[in-house]
């Protein structure tokens, strides 16, 4: 809770420096696009709303914007891409806000419409698509969030610091995307690692899930994961211990975009 409150309060600052000999209205007016039901525990409306009263607490209280009354919409989406395009156009025709925070996951038909209709939009939570970093193509979008592609690169200078030549990749497919992309790997420009093994984790089908994961065994030692809860973590690393894969023999690289670290590990 505690990293999505800031994240959402600190966009709200800084949408306050923006306003000041920009626009001459007395009254902003910001869309909100949230999720409730997705990931709650990480972008839940319930837990990183209040947000915006801690960043309204330090617009006033640092006079920022004096004289400047701010009025909220908020849309819940569910990270659903109709339901998201359908509350930007009440917004922006209905609404006329003059901002939007979010959504806070997905995001590209969001950055889509947000450059048609050249609309401030500050993104944060999953929206993790290498894309939205695109400045010709999103010139009204921010986001504070690692992109899969930045999450990659990063990654493969680590592999490079320590010479790492074989890896593998499992990971898990959930309600945002949050692992599908991880894209940097085939970058012909960056540091060659040999990719031995790549599989989807379903913990549907266990006895698919061992044979993956024996797989992997056999032909790496260097191992990325990339799961979105922590209870998937453990789950895994339990599987890990009962195949003889949580000794010195392994490295095991968590790929994160939450900023909470493995506090629910």
């Amino acid at each position: 809770m505690a990293a999505e409150m800031v994240t959402l309060s600190g966009w709200l600052i800084l949408l306050s420096s923006v306003f000041p000999g920009t626009w001459s209205v007395t009254e902003i007016r910001v869309g909100m696009i949230v999720a409730e039901n997705v990931e709650p525990t990480a972008i839940g409306y319930s837990t990183s709303g209040g947000a915006i009263a801690v960043a309204l607490d330090r617009i006033r209280n640092e006079s920022l914007l004096n004289g400047y009354n701010f009025t909220f919409f908020v849309e819940t989406v569910d990270c659903a891409a109709p339901k998201t395009v359908g509350a930007l156009i009440d917004f922006i025709k209905e609404k006329n806000v003059h901002a939007v925070i979010g959504p806070p996951c997905g995001g590209l038909y969001a950055g889509t419409m947000s450059t048609a209709y050249n609309l401030l939009m500050f993104m944060w939570g999953y929206t993790f698509f290498s894309e939205l970093t695109s400045d010709d193509r999103f010139p009204y979008v921010s986001t504070i969030t690692a992109t899969s592609l930045s999450l990659g690169y990063g990654f493969l200078k680590l592999a490079e610091y320590f010479n790492w030549d074989r890896i593998a990749i499992l990971y898990s497919r959930d309600s945002v995307g949050y692992c599908d992309s991880i894209t940097a790997i085939n970058d012909k420009n960056t540091y060659q690692t040999k990719l031995a093994y790549k599989a989807v984790l379903d913990e549907s089908a266990n006895s698919t899930y061992y044979a993956r994961m024996q797989s992997v065994k056999e032909r790496a030692r260097i191992i990325v994961v990339c799961f979105p809860t922590g209870p998937l973590k453990r789950r895994f690393f339990a599987r890990a211990v009962q195949l003889g894969m949580a000794t010195n023999e392994y490295v095991y690289v968590m790929l994160e975009v939450k900023s909470i670290g493995f506090v629910f590990l």
